[in-house]
């Protein structure tokens, strides 16, 4: 009884301490690295980092997560003209009858023949899944 009122106790400062201070009381492995503190201001998407605070600030990425020069292009055929679809495009999916879902990592988008409609806004668009 002793030892689990004991580990009970540890445990709850354990979690204040993870809480308030980022670090747990007991350590497993060794001292932590500071390469391996995430960074809340930054962010890696498809291999590139992405500073949060110059998302906000930036007129290039103008409150999208990603720059404009990001675009989604779509081409009919091999003699066809190249088309921009869309720009501060973060990701995207080709659903089965054509059309396209595309995000600009907060708002999804629906694309079919030319128009674009607004499906819905997240604070964070991780991935698309065309069904």
């Amino acid at each position: 009884m002793p030892l689990r009122l004991g580990k009970a106790v540890f445990g709850y400062l354990n979690v204040f301490s993870m809480l308030y201070g980022k670090e747990p009381l007991r350590s497993a492995g060794g001292p932590r690295t500071p390469e391996l503190d995430q960074d809340l201001g930054t962010l890696w998407l498809h291999g590139r980092r992405i500073e949060l605070s110059k998302v906000r600030n930036d007129p290039e990425y103008a409150g999208n997560l990603v720059p404009a020069s990001w675009k989604l292009i779509a081409q009919a055929g091999r003699n066809a003209a190249p088309e921009e679809i869309a720009s501060h495009v973060a990701q995207f999916d080709v659903l089965a009858d054509g059309s396209l879902l595309y995000s600009n990592g907060y708002d999804i988008y629906h694309w079919q023949r030319g128009n674009a409609r607004k499906l819905a806004r997240r604070e964070l668009v991780e991935g698309l899944l065309g069904l």
